[in-house]
């Protein structure tokens, strides 16, 4: 499973995290996970360069369940604040 993470600068002193999450999709998967820790309140989901609203909740610190099933080829990427544990 490949993974491509990176950091970049929003606005400020914000650090967002974002990775490619599209190697996880396989049409039956919903839930996925991510490389790091996240803060809740900082996850953003693009689906296909779409950023879903409404379309996902948070399972536990690394992973976030879909409403939906991304199919093989889709695009899925995130971005989010890392936490410390």
């Amino acid at each position: 499973m490949a993974f491509f993470r990176y950091t970049i600068t929003i606005s400020g002193d914000s650090n967002m995290t974002k990775e490619n999450l599209s190697s996880q999709c396989n049409g039956t998967r919903t839930t996925f996970t991510t490389n790091a820790n996240f803060d809740s309140d900082s996850l953003r989901v693009y689906y296909n360069g779409i950023r879903q609203t409404g379309a996902f909740s948070i399972v536990s610190d690394n992973q976030f369940e879909l409403s939906f099933t991304p199919q093989s080829g889709e695009l899925l990427e995130v971005d989010y604040i890392e936490t410390i544990t």
